[in-house]
């Protein structure tokens, strides 16, 4: 087991809050230290050697584990809570965004908590809207249908009407019954 190094209480990273501390660690992983240093002066006003940069680096890296782990779970706890928020959600969606966040913050990128929060939200108010776009042509489609229906029922009315009309002309004109027997069956389809 590796003894954890103490930090001198007057090494230049004391004047710097914990989130300065690892703004400054993730910069010494993408830049040369000249650059870091150079950084830390003008953002901070404090003056650290190379060396120990280099030593700080190595305290930071023993507990980077533990920080990304950390900021993890905040990070998957901050997307659950704004996305309960949001409201109408789907459990494994949220389920998903959340391991995503997560999954991130623990490569280091704390912001993509915030971008998969925007895309679940974006995601879930573009299944909303298409979910009523379903039920608006749902909806329509049974009005067509009934309309349709109906359609159909007024022209079997109509047809009966002009059925009737005809029979009744047939019945008061003057012919043999064998005759009128013959007209009214055609007139209504029994023949």
């Amino acid at each position: 087991m590796v003894a954890e190094r103490k930090t001198r209480t007057d090494a230049w990273e004391s004047e710097l809050s914990e989130e300065e501390q690892w703004q400054v660690y993730d910069r010494l992983r993408s830049f040369p230290v000249g650059q870091v240093q150079e950084w830390v002066k003008e953002q901070h006003g404090v003056e650290a050697s190379r060396s120990s940069m280099y030593r700080f680096a190595a305290r930071m890296r023993e507990r980077e584990s533990e920080h990304r782990i950390e900021t993890a779970l905040s990070v998957k706890e901050n997307v659950r809570r704004q996305m309960q928020q949001v409201g109408d959600m789907d459990e494994e969606l949220q389920y998903a965004y959340e391991q995503l966040a997560m999954e991130s913050a623990m490569r280091g990128d704390e912001q993509a908590g915030i971008r998969y929060l925007s895309m679940a939200t974006r995601y879930s108010e573009g299944r909303i809207e298409r979910e009523k776009l379903r039920l608006k042509q749902e909806a329509e489609a049974r009005a067509k249908e009934e309309l349709a229906l109906a359609r159909e029922k007024f022209e079997a009315a109509e047809r009966r009407a002009a059925q009737a009309d005809e029979a009744e002309k047939v019945v008061r004109d003057e012919v043999d019954p064998a005759e009128r027997e013959r007209r009214l069956k055609q007139i209504f389809g029994l023949s």
